[in-house]
């Protein structure tokens, strides 16, 4: 578990199914990369979050609001295997996503730099980049204030997508670190 002054963000549960089915969706109108998934589809990102950190010890976390107890989203680095040039074929992916209730209240980068912190302290040196949709300005912000450099715009479909790289030498992230419920985690 990693805890920040306003957040807590561990690994999925089954539990936390319900309120991320909700999440997905929730309408988002100004982000056409925004994907419409299944319940099943849904179902199995939970389960292949759960067997990413299975595998490789790290992974997408849930973001629980730690005031409300409520589910806010999700943030974390995953091993996504895209074919976007060999440059990152080695490379983490970063992503994040938040509940319409939890947007606009700078929780996004809150638990995206904790996480980051955490991964920078377990995977020093490591690059990592992220894919941003050129129409969402808050993950374009988000992904700059994160450290990460814009390097390439590809079009996929009717949408252009900001490919992001951001160096493993130096980490912009500060972050807290609760007492661990999850051996994973550590």
């Amino acid at each position: 578990m990693i805890e920040t002054e306003r957040l807590i963000l561990r690994p999925y549960t089954t539990e936390d199914f319900a309120a991320y089915w909700a999440m997905l969706c929730e309408p988002v109108d100004r982000f056409p990369s925004r994907q419409t998934l299944s319940q099943e589809d849904a179902w199995q990102r939970i389960l292949a979050a759960a067997g990413h950190w299975a595998m490789f010890g790290y992974g997408l976390l849930a973001v629980v609001d730690k005031a409300t107890g409520d589910y806010a989203g999700e943030t974390g680095l995953v091993n996504m295997q895209r074919d976007i040039g060999e440059h990152l074929s080695r490379c983490d992916e970063a992503g994040w996503y938040l509940t319409a209730q939890a947007r606009g209240r700078g929780l996004g980068l809150e638990a995206a730099q904790a996480v980051h912190g955490w991964y920078a302290a377990r995977f020093a040196g490591r690059r990592t980049y992220c894919i941003v949709d050129s129409a969402n300005t808050p993950s374009l912000n988000l992904a700059i204030k994160l450290g990460y450099e814009a390097r390439d715009l590809r079009s996929c479909g009717n949408q252009e997508l900001v490919i992001f790289e951001r160096s493993g030498a130096k980490g912009t992230a500060r972050f807290y670190h609760a007492p661990s419920q999850s051996a994973a985690l550590h």
